[in-house]
């Protein structure tokens, strides 16, 4: 089970999966209003760091990320 909050007013997210006694946080000073892009990137640093840290198999967070923008 993954908690997750996507933040506020600058593009931010917090993971946590108390399960692995883990918690992951990616923070940028990107604004939210620029765009999905800010959030796209980082949903998808968020996302890498949880598959890496928790073992799952590798996925191109980025590359979906990016083509469900388009």
């Amino acid at each position: 089970m993954v908690y997750e909050h996507p933040g506020g007013w600058m593009s931010s997210f917090v993971a946590l999966v108390p399960e692995q006694n883990l918690a992951v946080g990616t923070f940028t000073n990107a604004n939210f209003n620029s765009g999905f892009g800010s959030m796209g990137l980082v949903s998808a640093l968020k996302m890498e760091v949880l598959e890496r840290l928790l073992g799952a198999p590798d996925e191109d967070w980025s590359e979906l990320f990016l083509n469900a923008r388009n």
